[in-house]
């Protein structure tokens, strides 16, 4: 049901809020109830707030409304011009667009009457059929049937998609914090260098994390990647140059001078036997031939033939051998020179990350060097001796190994100087591919941390979940809409148009007493099955029609369109927008009669048994109703109207205030004593207040035709005799020689007439003067009947005001 309405803009309604204009005494805040009476004038907004509704029924906005934008809340949702056509609320409103749309024959001579079909003869069979197909579609409230499956399933459906997205929004939480959180998240972190990282990137490098075979990068091996994000790119190192292995060439030779044998052709026995003496000897020769003749050591004569004697002792070849172990042992010193500036490389000179592996192989190749030396100098050694001992050979051992292992050390470290040259070229590869193993590491630790996997097992579960339901919703979509289709196919074959129009023309019937006036289903000529409507008086077509008539036709057609076979069975919001015609109100008790008997019966099985809902409240036509009237008369009929329960029923205002239409509840008097002479006297109560004016500005307006109908009621009931007219009785009542009498005589024809006073329409209500009059009337009536007097203020709940 309707509970209340709010608008903002809609017609002649603007910043309309229910909670701050709809309050009882108690100020409490009530809502529609089952059944609703609504008094207003003409042009309060009546009709405009059953377009409000109509929206709903129609599913759409009404044209030549600017920017309209309101707000209905019922029970179960909140509907906003946005939502009118989203809503399962079954709506039907009797207004002047319902006349125009289905009923144009009444307002111009070549309009149409809309053809509707209801249920026609019972067919028993049929309407078991249709009982049983009914059964079988069940009902959500009385939780039966296929509905209330698909209504169950739809809900387990709509948890189960809740669900799943509740848990895609906390890991999606989860990942948006860890990929982009200030401060901590992977796109604020430096070593990451990603201003751009976000969810998208972080899912792709769980999917990375999570591949078979990936291997996380080892903790110990951290810091060194780290290291590497630091390094820029550095200068190229120099190779020592084309190493050349020359210890086995030179150990062959140095082997063939040490182990050579030779001999003197007259050898000196001493120096055979003592080779210091041997090499002391040598040496002499050197400083004396040629030099001295005498000994430079002793002084003595040197003996004529001991340069004959010498030369005998170091023959020709020994002196071949000198010569040869002399130039080996500059060759072996050469190599070792060589040996010891190849590599004159530091450490500091390569990546951080490869020095590592630089200092041990550097300190690889220091140990193979000196090896290498060592066996140099082994050979020097051997040279140097076999020199100081021309005519002794020896054995020369040497480790050959030296050669090679100097050569893989070498080579070793050539490759990490390769390396190192290469990576200038690729560091910043290198650093890009380092900072993805730290992101990874990073990602893969997070992956643990929060369970990710559990989480989208989770998910999984819950999306076959809806998935399943999703079928099931499939499914029952499918075979509810087979079951409707068939339902509406049985129904079919009961539609009769003409049986519509014999509904209308039996509520007629009860208001003329005879087919005076009628709807006719004739035939199509083309097609023998389709139907139109015609209004007939006699037998000729009922143009010319009173609005009585025209408003008695139509709401005749409204009662009778609630059993067409699209509405009926349906628990339906009824609202009927002044049905009463301004012009003609002859057909009052008619009107009321039908709405008594049509909507105000309770709703019976075929045995006569009044239905009860579940509550076992009795059930009527319609779930909640709306009547609007600006006639008084007709608001005390409405007041007759029975409901079952106490509560269900409220009365509401609907008038102008300042520029906007806006609904209160009914006063007292207008609820309790609907009567037009309690109304006006009520009225003149409000005006005798001048801050009234504020609120009440519409009463203070119409002061002038208030005053004079209630005094012509009043006023006849006092002087009933038909000799005298109003004129008389007003003097009558209020001469008492004061200026009161025309006073009244003035207002009441001043304010209540513009023909004669037409620049009074263009000059603004005194409030005061007119609080004066009205204070002047309630006086003369409280000195003339106290009694009275103070019942009639009794019956409008308000306070003396003259007090």
């Amino acid at each position: 049901m309707i509970e209340s309405i709010d608008v903002q803009n809609f017609g002649s309604y603007n910043g309309f809020v229910w909670a701050q204009n709809v309050v009882d005494q108690r100020g409490q805040v009530p809502s529609f109830r089952k059944l609703n009476i609504l008094y207003g004038r003409n042009y309060s907004g009546k009709t405009t707030l059953s377009r409000i509704v109509q929206c709903v029924e129609r599913g759409r906005l009404p044209e030549k409304y600017a920017e309209p934008k309101f707000r209905i809340k019922t029970a179960n949702e909140v509907i906003t011009e946005a939502d009118v056509a989203n809503t399962n609320l079954s709506v039907r409103v009797f207004n002047k667009d319902f006349v125009d749309l289905n009923l144009s024959f009444l307002r111009e001579s070549q309009g149409t009457v809309q053809t509707f079909a209801i249920l026609g003869e019972q067919n028993a069979e049929l309407l078991a059929l249709i009982a049983s197909v009914e059964a079988e579609l069940g009902s959500v409230e009385e939780k039966t049937g296929f509905r209330f499956e698909f209504y169950t399933n739809r809900q387990l459906l709509e948890k189960a998609n809740r669900e799943h997205e509740q848990l895609q929004t906390q890991l999606d939480q989860k990942l948006a914090e860890k990929a982009n959180k200030p401060q901590s998240g992977i796109k604020h972190n430096p070593l990451f260098r990603d201003p751009n990282y976000d969810i998208r990137k972080i899912r792709l490098d769980i999917v990375s994390v999570l591949q078979t075979g990936f291997v996380p990068l080892d903790e110990g091996a951290v810091g060194a990647t780290i290291a590497l994000l630091d390094e820029s790119p550095m200068s190229d190192i120099g190779k020592p140059g084309a190493y050349r292995a020359g210890l086995r060439e030179i150990f062959s030779k140095a082997d063939e001078l040490v182990t050579r044998r030779i001999s003197p052709t007259a050898p000196i026995k001493a120096l055979l036997e003592n080779g210091e003496l041997q090499s002391w000897v040598k040496a002499g020769i050197d400083h004396h031939r040629h030099h001295r003749s005498d000994c430079a050591f002793c002084g003595n004569q040197l003996p004529d033939d001991l340069w004959a004697k010498l030369d005998a002792h170091f023959s020709k070849e020994s002196q071949i051998l000198e010569d040869e172990i002399r130039r080996a042992l500059q060759t072996v010193e050469a190599e070792r020179l060589r040996i010891l500036r190849h590599t004159n490389v530091q450490v500091t000179q390569f990546y951080s990350s490869l020095r590592e592996d630089a200092t041990a192989s550097l300190n690889e190749m220091t140990k193979a060097r000196q090896f290498y030396i060592d066996q140099l100098e082994a050979i020097l050694e051997a040279l140097k001796a076999r020199a100081a001992n021309i005519f002794r050979p020896s054995v020369l051992s040497v480790s050959l190994n030296a050669d090679e292992a100097h050569a893989a050390a070498l080579a070793a470290f050539e490759a990490l100087i390769d390396a190192h040259n290469k990576k200038t070229g690729s560091i910043a590869s290198d650093q890009l591919a380092a900072r993805k193993k730290l992101r990874l590491l990073e990602v893969s630790k997070f992956v643990s941390d929060i369970g990710y996997q559990d989480s989208m097992r989770a998910l999984e579960e819950k999306k076959q979940e809806v998935k399943t339901l999703e079928e099931s919703q499939q499914r029952l979509t499918e075979v509810g809409k087979n079951t409707a289709k068939r339902l509406e196919d049985l129904r079919i074959q009961l539609r009769d148009e003409r049986q519509g129009a014999q509904r209308v023309n039996s509520y007629l019937n009860h208001y003329f007493g005879n087919q005076t006036i009628r709807l006719d289903a004739i035939p199509d000529a083309d097609s023998p099955n389709v139907y139109r409507f015609k209004i007939l008086r006699g037998d000729e077509d009922a143009h010319n029609l009173s609005e009585g008539e025209c408003s008695l036709i139509a709401f005749c057609y409204f009662l009778a369109k609630l059993d067409e076979i699209d509405t009926k069975g349906k628990e339906l919001i009824i609202y009927i927008d002044d049905p009463i015609s301004s012009l003609d109100s002859n057909h009052i008790f008619f009107v009321y009669g039908l709405i008594h008997r049509v909507l105000m019966s309770p709703l019976a099985d075929a045995a006569g048994n009044q239905i009860r809902d579940a509550t076992g409240a009795l059930k009527y036509p319609f779930k909640q109703l709306f009547i609007s009237t600006h006639n008084l008369e007709f608001l005390k009929y409405l007041r007759r109207l029975p409901i079952e329960k106490k509560g269900e029923r409220e009365n509401f205002m609907v008038m102008r205030r300042d520029r906007s239409s806006v609904i209160s509840l009914m006063p007292r008097h207008l609820r309790t004593y609907v009567t037009e002479l309690n109304f006006l006297f009520g009225e003149i109560c409000v005006c005798a207040d001048p801050s009234n004016i504020a609120t009440n500005y519409q009463a203070f307006y119409g002061f002038g035709n208030s005053l004079r109908k209630f005094l012509e009621g009043y006023l006849f009931f006092k002087y009933p005799s038909e000799s005298i007219d109003y004129d008389k009785r007003v003097h009558l009542f209020f001469d008492d020689g004061s200026v009161v009498e025309p006073i009244v005589q003035r207002i009441t024809n001043e304010f209540s007439h513009l023909g004669e006073f037409v620049d009074r329409g263009s000059v603004p209500i005194d409030g005061a003067e007119i609080s004066s009059v009205a204070k002047f009337v309630l006086s003369k009536l409280k000195a003339s009947d106290y009694q009275q007097y103070t019942h009639f203020l009794d019956s409008v709940g308000v306070a003396d005001p003259i007090n």
